[in-house]
């Protein structure tokens, strides 16, 4: 009987559980609100939800607290709980960060229950409680320090000002420049980002001194004897006027000090280094501040020109040029003189630009002179009122027992301020007469940029009655390149030395000045005339054009050289080539470069080539290179050479004649000289050298760089090979082209091959 009663009910409890197709949960869910974690100050308070699902009768949940290393009333508080709401509040004091958890757990079943986790922190105080002082025209810069709070903290001024030209930022940073003296005081606010804001003050202070005046200039350049020298002292945080003077020492013989301006200067007289003290006084009242420096200078001395007895060779009118750097930059000196054939200059006038600025003015004949040796290397001294210039020339193509041409170097003292240049001397043809015809030409300097790049143009001109017309120029600045046509100016009249002076404009451009040196009525030197930063500081050659042109005017074999930057901007390039033309537009040619003391495999690129009718002449071709050069001719297989890529080389294209060739090709003595400058880094250097026709070769060369000086430097050499194309090899340098032979009166080679700076050197009978 008990198991029928036991099936009977089982058998009703399954009809009602079968009767409902969805089944029904019990179990208690809980959610609360907030969940995440809640970061407050001291003191303040944290709000908290319960909401419960199947919660049979409401009946909630319980609340507790619990902290890490914390216990009753130090973990804070729960108040108001009910069934399912309750208020945390942080105790009023912490010294530390305090991490606690506010759990609720359901009534109903006390397995269900969730955490909400509360970090409250002291309250913002600043830790920062002085500052230093600072000064006059000096950066100042303090963060200030702050503890506790919440969040982000932002810090303003509540009272009283900083120093002038001193602000809070945001982040609690004081910084600037101050302008003027005195103590400021302030009271500085620092807010935390809580949900409830808490702030905290500090009265500080900061004393803003009055800068004491100081002398600047540490140390000065180095001098050469019977060179004149020019040093500004400086002086800062000094009320004007200030008065300078020697306290204690001399300076060097030859040297005074301008009491007004602080500028040494004069012509040294006697090697040595001169160590004294300069006193500087400004005009502060009532009490004048003074300041010292413990200075010296270097006197060097050039080294002695051994070359003399033979001055009649150097006699007559001669044109000069000579360009590159010092430590402030590009400098060009172009001008012409007379030379009476006894060492004595008596006349002439030149122009600069550059480094010096733009001058002109006679040649102090008084102050200039020159000599010349046995083997024709000799030395001249050119005063001008803007410097007086020491060179070192070789003599060549001797007419009548007459120089016509030579190489011309600056010879300074070895200093880091040396100025380290290269140029030509020619012989000039009198009387002097007017431009007219067509004429090519080519420079190089730098631009007038803040920060001055490689600059550099080739173009051509007609010349007649006053008036530049027909003008057509490519120009490269640092890689970005220009065509114009349609270049027209004016030019002036010629002086007794040649000189004269003239302006070209091209269509929507500047006008550009410039000076010319007549050598003859078809070759010019040339110098830009423009204060520098407006254009251009560029020095170069204009040529007469002879004949008429297309591509028939280039044909067989042609011999270029060339020098510039590298494309990567840290050394120089130098490079010379062999090219054949058929002279109805295609050529090959053999390149040899080396870039940096680095020398490349030759590159042998094949090109068509197009010779316009006014001797401009591009190239193309898929195998001609990215950065092809532009020509303009001034005669059949002869003209100017103007890259195209970021080194902006230039250089010249010459006609070949005399091949085959051979080791008896090169005979008699020879004059050579580095063609040209593009870094104060490289070494210049002008020499002879003689060749006995069966490949022994022996000379003597002047170097100069920064770093060294090296006269009448003997030398030999052994030919071991010429080629039939004119390429030479020689047992210095067994495994490359040491040069290339253009005729039998004249030759090109790279010179310092090894170094960052490599240069092209002519060398010509």
């Amino acid at each position: 009987m008990k198991r029928a009663i036991g099936f009977i009910a089982f058998a009703i409890f399954l009809s009602s559980c079968g009767s409902s197709s969805t089944p029904q949960s019990t179990q208690v869910s809980m959610s609360v609100s907030p969940s995440t974690q809640q970061t407050i100050d001291q003191g303040q308070t944290v709000h908290f939800t319960a909401s419960l699902t199947n919660d049979t009768n409401n009946q909630g949940v319980t609340w507790s607290l619990s902290g890490s290393g914390c216990s009753g009333s130090a973990c804070g508080t729960l108040t108001n709980a009910t069934a399912t709401v309750a208020t945390y509040t942080a105790p009023a004091s912490v010294t530390s960060a305090l991490t606690v958890s506010v759990k609720a757990t359901s009534v109903k079943d006390t397995t269900v229950s969730k955490s909400t986790t509360v970090v409250a922190n002291p309250a913002p105080a600043i830790t920062t409680t002085t500052l230093p002082g600072g000064t006059v025209g000096t950066a100042y810069s303090q963060t200030l320090a702050a503890s506790g709070g919440t969040g982000t903290l932002s810090w303003t001024v509540t009272a009283g000002t900083l120093p002038n030209g001193l602000t809070l930022g945001a982040s609690g940073t004081i910084s600037g420049t101050p302008t003027a003296s005195g103590t400021s005081n302030f009271t500085v606010k620092v807010t935390d980002s809580a949900p409830s804001p808490m702030s905290a003050t500090q009265a500080l202070s900061i004393p803003i001194a009055n800068q004491v005046m100081v002398i600047t200039t540490t140390s000065l350049s180095t001098g050469t004897v019977g060179v004149a020298y020019t040093a500004a002292l400086q002086v800062n945080y000094a009320t004007p006027p200030v008065t300078w003077s020697i306290s204690s020492g001399t300076l060097p013989s030859g040297l005074t000090l301008d009491v007004n301006t602080g500028v040494i200067s004069g012509t040294p007289s006697a090697t040595g280094t001169s160590t004294f003290t300069v006193m500087a006084t400004d005009s502060t009242t009532p009490t004048h501040q003074t300041a010292t420096q413990q200075l010296s200078i270097t006197i060097n001395a050039v080294a002695a020109c051994n070359s003399s007895g033979n001055e009649s060779v150097l006699s007559g009118h001669y044109a000069f040029s000579v360009s590159g750097f010092n430590s402030t930059g590009f400098l060009a000196v172009v001008g012409a003189f007379s030379a009476d054939g006894t060492g004595k200059i008596t006349a002439g006038e030149a122009d600069t630009n550059g480094a010096l600025g733009v001058h002109s003015g006679s040649i102090d004949t008084n102050a200039s002179s020159y000599s010349v040796g046995s083997d024709n290397r000799g030395c001249a001294t050119i005063a001008t009122s803007f410097g007086t210039f020491t060179t070192r020339f070789a003599l060549g193509t001797l007419s009548s027992g007459t120089a016509t041409e030579g190489h011309l170097i600056e010879w300074e003292a070895p200093t880091s301020s040396a100025y380290i240049a290269a140029g030509e001397l020619l012989q000039q043809t009198t009387p002097f007469t007017a431009p007219s015809g067509t004429y090519a030409f080519s420079n190089a300097g730098v631009d007038s940029n803040s920060t001055p790049g490689r600059f550099a143009s080739a173009g051509v001109l007609t010349a007649s009655g006053g008036n530049f017309s027909n003008g057509e120029v490519d120009v490269n600045d640092a890689g970005t390149l220009s065509h114009f046509t349609g270049m027209t100016g004016t030019y002036g009249s010629v002086d007794a030395n040649g000189r004269f002076t003239g302006t070209t404009t091209v269509p929507s451009g500047p006008t550009s000045n410039n000076a010319f040196y007549m050598v003859s009525s078809s070759r010019l030197l040339l110098l830009s005339t423009d204060a520098p930063g407006t254009n251009a500081i560029v020095a170069g050659e204009v040529r007469g054009q002879s004949g008429t042109f297309s591509n028939s005017s280039v044909s067989g074999n042609l011999v270029l050289y060339m020098m510039g930057l590298n494309g990567g901007g840290s050394g120089g390039t130098a490079q010379f080539g062999l090219v054949n033309a058929n002279g109805s537009g295609s050529l090959t040619a053999t390149i040899y470069e080396d870039d940096a003391g680095t020398w490349s495999a030759p590159s042998t690129p094949t090109c068509t080539y197009s010779v316009a009718a006014n001797g401009r002449m591009t190239l193309s071709g898929t195998n001609c290179g990215n950065h092809s050069p532009v020509f303009y001719l001034s005669a059949a297989n002869n003209g100017f050479m103007l890259d195209t890529d970021t080194g902006v080389g230039v250089g010249q294209v010459e006609a070949q004649t005399g091949a085959p060739f051979s080791i008896p090709s090169l005979s008699g003595t020879f004059s050579m000289g580095t063609v040209a400058v593009v870094n104060q880094g490289a070494e210049t250097g002008v020499g002879v050298v003689t060749l006995d026709g069966s490949g022994g070769l022996s000379g003597t060369n002047d170097y100069t760089a920064t770093s060294y000086q090296m006269p009448d430097q003997a030398f030999t050499d052994t030919i071991t090979t010429v080629n039939s194309d004119g390429t030479v090899i020689t047992a210095d340098h067994p495994a490359l082209i040491a040069g290339i032979i253009i005729s039998g009166t004249q030759f090109v080679i790279v010179d310092n091959q090894g170094s960052t700076y490599p240069t092209i050197s002519v060398v010509n009978k």
